[in-house]
């Protein structure tokens, strides 16, 4: 048995009472909670206390409030994102097959820029100063949800005048494109971190306040060594399940 915090708020005890549950399945996917009411005069206290800590799971991204019916535990559909798998051979978009694969319905929406890297990119592409690059932007979703950011980035001298600087899908994927400008990747270097969002991938994928991102950072490089893209993915960690395989 958990021993309590004796001088612990009790709006912090009501969210984790309920807490317990969800993360214990007493309260699944779309259970409704018990009402603020009911919460009340269970712990004894004013309705304005349960309030506040139920907004502290809403926070958290476990439960949402759908007025003027109550609070529900928020359903989360995870999915598999096999990162291992993004650079095989003959794929054109792997998240593509692997989100289908998982009877999923994918889509994305591509914006294409031109602009200057900031120091993390441009140091990972090993880049002179001034060099440009090609970002290609896309919002990815799932079941017409938003569930990634895809950033890839380029160098200018490298892709310029390929379809690779089109916004469009690039049909067969944009590491043939590379290979066919001297730039097979024959290497890929990953990154993992976690972080709180920025405002505008908040915005951008729906994100509760108080939910974390993973990002994932791949930069790729020909046998030479020479970097030429740098992927930059954001995933909110309630969505995704990050899958690796090492082969010896």
């Amino acid at each position: 048995m958990t021993r309590r915090n004796q001088w612990q708020p009790v709006y912090q005890r009501i969210a984790e009472d309920i807490r317990a549950q969800v993360m214990t399945g007493q309260l699944g996917p779309e259970a409704q909670i018990a009402t603020e009411h009911e919460l009340a005069a269970k712990y004894g206290v004013a309705r304005a206390t349960v309030r506040q800590g139920l907004m502290l799971l809403v926070q958290e991204g476990l439960i949402v409030a759908r007025r003027p019916l109550g609070y529900f535990v928020r359903r989360v559909d995870r999915l598999d994102w096999s990162a291992y798998n993004f650079e095989r051979e003959g794929a054109a978009d792997a998240w593509v097959a692997d989100v289908e694969a998982q009877g999923r319905v994918p889509r994305q929406e591509i914006r294409v820029e031109i602009s200057e890297p900031n120091e993390g990119i441009s140091g990972r592409l090993k880049l002179s100063p001034n060099t440009l690059v090609v970002v290609r932007r896309r919002l990815r979703f799932v079941d017409d949800v938003p569930y990634l950011i895809a950033d890839s980035y380029y160098p200018e001298p490298i892709v310029q005048g390929s379809p690779v600087a089109n916004p469009a899908d690039i049909t067969g994927g944009a590491r043939h494109i590379l290979a066919d400008l001297g730039h097979k990747w024959v290497t890929h270097e990953d990154e993992i971190e976690g972080r709180h969002p920025t405002e505008d991938e908040s915005r951008q994928l729906n994100i509760p306040p108080g939910l974390s991102v993973l990002v994932h950072t791949r930069t790729s490089s020909n046998a030479n060594g020479i970097p030429s893209r740098v992927m930059v993915s954001v995933l909110p960690v309630d969505r995704w399940r990050v899958l690796y395989r090492v082969e010896s």
